[in-house]
């Protein structure tokens, strides 16, 4: 199931492809047909995420090599002119990624309906058992779920990174062209890199969570509380 993930994320080299999608639900769903599958869906959303960081690093890049350009150039018509379609280029492609990273958040989410449930879940609930209980005990869909609210988290913070180095990428470029600054690798370095990852570090699961029974009795703490 997974080399059929990578096939649809990354059919072609990331710096071909202006915009891209997760993998689609109905593709998964064909390969899940039980709760110990579940995993397909944070898989899929780890790899959309990883290939999401990989177009920002780029953009990024790009971005501060053209605000470089701009600060190196000689102000001469020409120069000035090469410098400011460089840096027009750089700061479409970082918008266009926000909007991207909004738009993957979304698909990310539409995985968390697609979690297939334990398969004695109706037999359980029906006893008046809480339903609440009963899944957060159940690893094979408890951590799917919080993979997704996790990598759909990353996705919207990252986008949001995005929308605030775009602004501030403008602010110093107005100033450049104008004359009013000469911008600095001190000012410049910052865009190159993402902010530091949240406390832990990314998850990145190996496999699929390991099947086993579900613990019913209500007495087991939930995983994650």
């Amino acid at each position: 199931m997974r080399i059929g993930i990578w096939i649809v994320l990354c059919g072609l080299p990331a710096t071909s492809q202006a915009a891209f999608d997760c993998a689609s639900p109905a593709l998964l769903r064909q390969g899940v047909k039980a709760c110990d599958g579940n995993s397909s869906y944070s898989d899929a959303a780890r790899i959309c995420e990883d290939r999401y960081e990989a177009e920002i690093a780029a953009a990024r890049t790009s971005l501060a090599q053209a605000l470089t350009k701009v600060s190196s150039s000689d102000k001469q018509a020409k120069g000035l002119d090469n410098a400011k379609a460089g840096y027009d280029t750089a700061i479409a492609r970082l918008r266009e990624l926000v909007s991207l990273g909004k738009k993957l958040q979304a698909q990310i989410d539409t995985y968390k309906n697609e979690v297939v449930l334990p398969e004695d879940f109706g037999s359980v609930t029906q006893t008046g058992f809480s339903a609440k209980v009963f899944l957060d005990n159940n690893p094979c869909y408890k951590s799917t779920q919080d993979l997704l609210k996790l990598y759909s988290s990353l996705m919207g913070s990252r986008a949001q990174e995005l929308e605030l180095t775009a602004k501030i990428a403008q602010a110093l470029a107005s100033k450049a062209f104008k004359g009013e600054v000469s911008l600095t690798p001190e000012e410049i370095m910052p865009l190159l890199t993402n902010p530091k990852a949240p406390a832990g570090g990314k998850p990145t699961p190996a496999g699929r969570p390991a099947p086993g029974k579900s613990d019913i009795t209500g007495t087991k703490p939930p995983s994650g509380s």
